[in-house]
């Protein structure tokens, strides 16, 4: 999965919290700050280990937008 924000502390932190509430396997990571962009790289897998299917794509999507933009300084 490929995941590009705007880096601010703590980012990885609700990244990582996401996966574990949906369950999600995180097997590597390459984690990448240009300036104030963070541009990273997860391989990861579903619960039951594959491919995350596409309603498992879409609720960690929503997941990760829900939860970063709760993260978020206003």
């Amino acid at each position: 999965m490929e995941f590009v924000a705007l880096d601010t502390p703590g980012l990885l932190a609700v990244v990582g919290a996401t996966f574990y509430d949906l369950g999600i396997n995180l097997h590597a990571a390459k984690i990448t700050t240009i300036g104030e962009r963070a541009e990273d790289l997860f391989i990861i897998t579903s619960p039951a280990g594959g491919q995350l299917d596409e309603e498992q794509q879409q609720a960690l999507s929503n997941s990760l937008k829900e939860n970063i933009a709760e993260f978020a300084p206003n």
